[in-house]
């Protein structure tokens, strides 16, 4: 079917449309604001643990530099080396290991009769208990010594 002259001629005569440009929206900058700040707090927190790995692997002549770079030129492992051989190192990390365990057990078994205590039976200062179990539970035993 074939259009009348009168619907071709408008049709041709009509303006071609405009797209509008898109602005970013306000939703889309506050979420490009919000990786950047997430992006520069997670620089700030991994960049510690860069430099300690990097001046762990630096001599130190090169430690002493100035300016200090983050990347060694020539890494080495002779500081790792030194700790082995100066202290007992191994050893320490065996004990560290036992002290976690046995702590970290021992945890677990007071915690477990204790929260079935608690749930199961009904006394007087069950309450002020459970508190007191809870508040001793969030401080760290390090805060205590």
């Amino acid at each position: 079917m074939r259009d009348s002259p009168v619907v071709a001629a408008a049709r041709a005569q009509r303006p071609a449309l405009r797209v509008p440009t898109r602005r970013p929206s306000k939703a889309s900058l506050r979420r490009i604001g919000g990786w950047t700040v997430l992006v520069l707090a997670g620089l700030t927190m991994v960049f510690p643990f860069a430099w300690s790995l990097s001046t762990s692997l630096q001599t130190t002549d090169t430690l002493l530099r100035v300016p200090p770079q983050l990347i060694p030129e020539s890494p080495t492992l002779d500081g790792y080396r030194g700790v082995m051989e100066v202290t007992p190192f191994a050893r320490m990390v065996i004990n560290s290991a036992v002290v976690t365990a046995v702590v970290t057990t021992l945890q677990i078994i007071t915690s477990a009769l204790a929260g079935y205590g608690l749930a199961r039976f009904v006394f007087k200062g069950r309450q002020a208990l459970l508190l007191l179990y809870l508040g001793t539970l969030m401080v760290p035993f390090q805060v205590t010594i």
